[in-house]
């Protein structure tokens, strides 16, 4: 069993802590961001969801992210290379979660286009599914 499904699977606590919130955020905030794809919205209260989700999401992960850090991933006890993918994948879905609450401030220069601002959110919301997808898939792995 990987550490990260065996801090999932210790409680309650762990689990709505370091999986239900942060990943109820963010799956907010990628529903909402297909509805802003699909309308090119720019402003609306589908977009104010989104925003809002997606910075609960980065700081939800950016706590989870820091916790498990610290607590397992700096100790370099690993149980085999599904292991360390499972735990730095999902360390790493806030790097893109971060990419879409970033290009959303508003000097950010990328905003001054919105098809880019679009182009661009739609990829880091497809690398968060990807990376999360890879999270859990090799969590589960038993090698």
């Amino acid at each position: 069993m990987t550490q990260l499904l065996e801090l999932l699977t210790s409680g309650p606590e762990p689990l709505l802590l370091y999986f239900a919130i942060p990943v109820g955020f963010a799956t907010v905030s990628s529903f909402s961001e297909l509805f802003v794809l699909y309308k090119k919205e720019t402003s609306g209260p589908t977009k104010s969801i989104n925003t809002v989700a997606g910075w609960l999401a980065a700081g939800s992960f950016g706590w989870v992210a820091w916790q498990l850090t610290t607590m397992i991933w700096l100790k370099e006890q690993w149980r085999g290379p599904f292991d360390f993918l499972s735990m730095t994948a999902y360390i790493g879905c806030l790097f893109p979660l971060l990419g879409m609450a970033v290009s959303d401030l508003p000097w950010v220069k990328v905003r001054k286009r919105p098809e880019r601002r679009l182009l661009i959110h739609a990829g880091f919301s497809a690398l968060f599914v990807l990376m999360l997808f890879v999270s859990v898939t090799t969590a589960m792995w038993n090698g």
